[in-house]
């Protein structure tokens, strides 16, 4: 039955994708340029240094779930679900401490928060920094009351510098493919919801399944604490982005699932309060 369905879908798809090949074409097109200009710049380099610096030991100077969240804090996702990912498979990182980290690793980073979507979008750098302020407050909440402490392994490593950097880029090549390929996927569905979506609720339902989408479409007039469910939820690609690392070691999906909806709530609670005490101030 379950194949059946999952053929059906897949027809149901190529048929909608035909009967609106432009519409498709110009969704592809966009995100291809957000990709080129933002997302590959972003992720590459990154996915390529987080790397390094696992294989090479320099994780050791904070502690291994220390310093992996603070690379999720820092880079955004999916790099710091990445680096869970790789903690696990690489035994740095208990199974307990793997799922636990996943639930607050997967953050938008305080450059696309402050620049994009404070400076940018919503003109106002202050709101930005809240945004960032409220997610990282639910992330490190999550952090210190979940992760577990002295529980991590360490890990003799003797790999040479120059036998890292280029098992990185070949490994960074293939992981932002896929990236970039969950990102056109998700920014074609994002774009049709926010096409059909009431003007009222667009950004929220771009945001749903793809958040720069929904970041985009972020108007003076939304309600805070939908741009904080937004941020803090992230949307549905981040979620297939970061489900792909973790299918592959071997975790379970739970805890990042759980995590983000956490983030979504709390983030937007924590913004609407901030802007509504400015607001009282004004």
């Amino acid at each position: 039955m379950l194949s059946k369905l999952k053929a059906a879908g897949t027809l149901i798809v190529t048929v909608l994708l035909i009967l609106f090949s432009k519409f498709t074409r110009r969704s592809i097109l966009a995100t291809l340029g957000l990709c080129a200009e933002v997302l590959i710049p972003s992720l590459f380099p990154f996915f390529v240094l987080s790397g390094v610096i696992a294989d090479i030991g320099l994780d050791a100077l904070f502690g291994v779930s220390r310093g992996i969240f603070l690379l999720g804090t820092v880079c955004g996702y999916p790099l710091g679900t990445r680096a869970v990912c790789d903690g696990f498979q690489t035994g740095r990182l208990s199974r307990k401490e793997a799922c636990r980290l996943l639930a607050c690793t997967a953050n938008a980073s305080p450059a696309f928060l402050i620049i994009a979507v404070g400076q940018t979008i919503l003109r106002d750098t202050a709101k930005g920094i809240a945004l960032f302020a409220a997610q990282f407050a639910v992330s490190l909440t999550i952090f210190l009351l979940f992760v577990p402490k002295g529980q991590t392994r360490s890990v003799c490593r003797s790999v040479a510098l120059t036998d890292a950097l280029m098992r990185n880029i070949r490994a960074a090549v293939s992981q932002t493919g896929v990236v970039v390929a969950i990102t056109i996927c998700f920014g074609i569905i994002a774009d049709a919801a926010s096409y059909w979506a009431p003007a009222g609720i667009k950004a929220a339902a771009a945001g749903f399944w793809e958040i720069t989408h929904g970041v985009a479409l972020i108007t003076p007039s939304l309600p805070p604490a939908v741009v904080g469910a937004v941020i803090g939820g992230s949307g549905l690609c981040v979620w297939a982005q970061c489900l792909y690392f973790i299918r592959g070691a071997g975790l379970p999906a739970r805890p990042l699932v759980i995590g983000k909806t956490i983030s979504a709530v709390g983030v937007a609670l924590l913004y609407g309060l901030y802007c509504h005490l400015t607001n009282l101030h004004r």
